[in-house]
């Protein structure tokens, strides 16, 4: 919802306070890697020049590339709204 709604400083804030929260939680199994990649795509998708291709295109294949995260369709086309 603070995606969409372009409030990336509450994000950032709910981001750190889920990726703390993960953190100590010992019981997650493969969830904890999945959120924790989660986490970091996002932050990384707030954070990155639009306007740089290669840039793009690492963090394309980046998603692409990790095996646990369930989100990657989500996060594949957030990285596409910032096609030139």
């Amino acid at each position: 919802m603070y995606y969409e709604l372009k409030e990336w400083e509450a994000l950032e804030n709910l981001l750190e306070s889920f990726k703390t929260y993960i953190s100590r939680k010992k019981d997650l199994g493969y969830h904890k890697e999945n959120y924790l990649n989660i986490i970091s795509f996002v932050k990384n998708i707030i954070h990155f020049n639009p306007h740089d291709k290669e840039e793009r295109e690492t963090l394309v294949q980046k998603i692409n590339e990790t095996e646990i995260l369930t989100e990657k369709k989500w996060l594949l086309e957030q990285v596409a709204t910032f096609k030139e």
